[in-house]
């Protein structure tokens, strides 16, 4: 009877670690899916390694962009929303990186734009909010960090793409970051182009990380 009693504990506890097992693998599977999911979901976007640094030149001066006749002027202008509390901190200007079909095309940052002729047809947008060591100490989460936009344009015209980022205040427990893409009509346009000021941006090289060396022993 002893024996039958062990031997039914010890199935339970094989079955009970098999059940553990099998959960996490499906966890795992799960989170795999949901990876890949959001992959090709981000499809519009670059590389998400690259980095940016944006400047904003004293200039307001428009830069000139021509177009061919297969393609349209779209203009992307950040606009930043902080909701107004006393003694809040009113500098935060995160660097938005632009992507279009698959590559990063450019980066904002503020109150600021890049315009660019885009082929005719459909196109793919997006918008992240790059993450950065300052963002940290401010201690800034980031929730919906990436905006997707399908926009489909036709050759000759002008389009104005708002990339509306973000901070809602959490009192002691810090900001929530996020960013939205827009299309706007050609007067609300126009009014954020004359706000705004062009962004000049450079890709920043990718340094892959290097693994220490165990020391000697």
């Amino acid at each position: 009877m002893r024996r039958c009693m062990i031997l039914q504990n010890t199935f339970g506890v094989g079955l009970s670690l098999l059940v553990s097992i099998s959960t996490l693998a499906q966890n795992k599977q799960d989170k795999l899916a949901a990876k890949q999911r959001i992959q090709q979901a981000e499809a519009a976007c670059g590389d998400p390694m690259a980095k940016f640094k944006v400047q904003q030149p004293g200039t307001l001066i428009q830069p000139t962009v021509s177009i061919g006749e297969d393609a349209a002027r779209v203009y992307i202008l950040q606009d930043v929303v902080i909701p107004y509390k006393p003694g809040q901190n009113m500098a935060w200007e995160p660097t938005i990186k632009v992507g279009l079909n698959g590559k990063w095309i450019g980066a904002t940052r503020g109150r600021s734009y890049i315009v660019l002729p885009v082929q005719a047809g459909e196109n793919h947008f997006c918008g992240q909010v790059q993450l950065s060591r300052l963002m940290w100490p401010s201690r800034c989460f980031l929730t919906g960090n990436t905006a997707l936009l399908r926009l489909h344009v036709a050759a000759g015209q002008t389009y104005y793409v708002r990339a509306k980022t973000y901070r809602i205040d959490l009192g002691d427990y810090g900001f929530v970051c996020s960013i939205n893409l827009d299309t706007v009509n050609s007067d609300e346009g126009r009014l954020l182009l004359a706000e705004s000021r062009p962004a000049a941006w450079k890709e920043i090289p990718h340094k892959p990380r290097q693994h220490k060396k165990n020391p000697p022993p």
